[in-house]
């Protein structure tokens, strides 16, 4: 490969990011869009474009557990901002204010990604340590993979990691583990009877191989916390953009 035409990590993250925000700018806008079979269209585009996100940000964790220097930090700054996220990922969710507390508990005891990727980096420290016998590894795990349910991505947000963390060093054993994930994900949400394009849509999470097939491995510009602060902020300026929308 051309090192000069590779992509560094901060390069892909950034395409990731601008995937993500312009799926949630599309759930937003899509209530001013005229309802036109172009508008559809669009919408659909920009939602299976934007299924690359989340198996990317599965690969960087499963980079960062390898490369940082204090697992405890990187936990805890994940951690943090999925705390400080929780209530701005509710109030995008939410359409309507919860009338009862069943209504708001469904919305807001729903986690987001943060959280799924906070389990999935645990998960990865659980399936490493030399501490732990294949039996207990094995009931931790598949005990995170349950917690898993109530986040974002559930259970396949945790594969995703592990398939990247297994067979870290070895990228065409990386895809192939991806992408069984995946497949099986898609058969999973067609055996439940889920809606034929969302379903469809969802299999598009396989075109996140092309932007880390050309990773060089390099981490680029450094970013700090740019990205974690990303995420809440955007889904709070999009929550008040639909409020002044709706009023």
């Amino acid at each position: 490969m051309n090192r000069k035409s590779a992509l560094n990590a901060y390069q892909i993250k950034i395409i990731a990011v601008i995937a993500m925000i312009a799926q949630h700018s599309v759930i937003v806008a899509s209530d001013a869009l005229p309802a036109s079979e172009w508008a559809y269209w669009l919408i659909m585009f920009i939602t299976a474009v934007s299924r690359i996100t989340m198996p990317i940000m599965c690969f960087f964790i499963a980079e960062g557990y390898f490369h940082t220097h204090s697992y405890k930090k990187y936990l805890t700054r994940l951690l943090t901002f999925a705390v400080i996220s929780q209530i701005p990922y509710f109030l995008f969710r939410c359409d309507v204010i919860p009338t009862n507390f069943k209504d708001f508990a469904a919305v807001f005891f729903h986690f987001n990604v943060l959280f799924t990727l906070a389990l999935g980096l645990i998960t990865l420290k659980i399936y490493f340590s030399v501490r732990l016998n294949a039996i207990l590894k094995t009931i931790l795990i598949i005990a995170i993979i349950l917690m898993s349910k109530f986040c974002e991505y559930s259970y396949f947000g945790i594969m995703w990691v592990l398939a990247f963390g297994v067979f870290y060093n070895d990228r065409k054993k990386q895809f192939l583990a991806f992408s069984a994930v995946t497949v099986f994900r898609f058969l999973y949400q067609m055996l439940r009877n889920a809606l034929i394009i969302d379903t469809i849509i969802q299999f598009f999470a396989l075109s996140a191989v092309l932007p880390l097939y050309f990773y060089n491995g390099k981490i680029g510009k450094k970013s700090g916390y740019l990205f974690y602060v990303i995420y809440p902020v955007h889904l709070l300026i999009l929550s008040l953009i639909r409020l002044i929308m709706h009023y």
